[in-house]
């Protein structure tokens, strides 16, 4: 494992200043990561530390694969995802929601922005949304603590992709919360399904290292559920709901 942050974003330096003792596998990157098409060092797994940005301005901990179910408005390649690691997702989740940062909603985003041509399995850990948020300490430790907890994770789960619901994912991220044998990695939101097709639902798969699927069944329109469910039936893919999982 190996952590990699561009060196002009403020959540990020607050974050690794908490990281002393991994100076050895730190990588200072000089343009944002949403935009990087390769990393040169080697490791088998990246964490992104980085900042968040929403309207809203809440102040929140988030984690979460990166791709691009359909354009590429910021970073990476139209239609494609890039590997993650799920497990990470989850032990990084845990922790941050266990770390109870007054004030901070935590949650596990849908897959969204670049990069996408990594090739190594990477996850971005973020604090928004804004610069307050971005500079303040009990944020960047917990968020430290949650790449100590990913660093130090022996743990293997079920690995599940995901269907439906909102940007911030509640019903995955209380799944993953309260299931102790789930994790999930690429998750397509309603505002994505147009994009569903078996190319990219194998991508989901292959690159989330999964054998399982789970909807969240009312946050997704009839047709691509549908649709979605015939390609991971003729892949030969169990699914499951998230009302299901808890």
């Amino acid at each position: 494992m190996k952590i990699i942050y561009w060196k002009d974003d403020p959540a990020a330096r607050n974050i690794v200043s908490f990281l002393e003792e991994f100076q050895d596998i730190i990588i200072r990157n000089d343009k944002s990561l949403l935009y990087t098409e390769s990393i040169e060092e080697v490791a088998d797994f990246f964490v992104v530390p980085s900042t968040h940005r929403s309207e809203s301005g809440q102040s929140s901990l988030t984690i979460h694969a990166t791709g691009n179910w359909g354009k590429a408005d910021f970073g990476g390649r139209e239609h494609e995802l890039d590997y993650t690691w799920p497990a990470a997702i989850r032990v990084g989740l845990k922790s941050m929601k266990e770390a109870n940062v007054p004030g901070y909603e935590v949650a596990m985003e849908v897959t969204h922005h670049g990069p996408t041509t990594i090739g190594k399995p990477l996850v971005f850990i973020e604090i928004g949304s804004g610069e307050a948020q971005w500079k303040d300490r009990k944020a960047g430790k917990a968020v430290a603590d949650a790449i100590r907890a990913i660093y130090e994770n022996r743990d293997e789960f079920e690995n599940y992709i995901g269907f439906g619901g909102i940007h911030y994912a509640p019903n995955f991220t209380n799944v993953v919360l309260e299931n102790e044998n789930v994790a999930v990695g690429h998750i397509a939101p309603k505002y994505a399904s147009e994009f569903l097709d078996k190319e990219i639902i194998e991508q989901a798969l292959k690159k989330g290292f999964a054998e399982k699927a789970m909807f969240d069944w009312k946050g997704i329109r009839s047709e691509p559920r549908q649709k979605a469910i015939s390609a991971l039936e003729e892949l030969g893919v169990a699914w499951t709901k998230t009302s299901e999982m808890h």
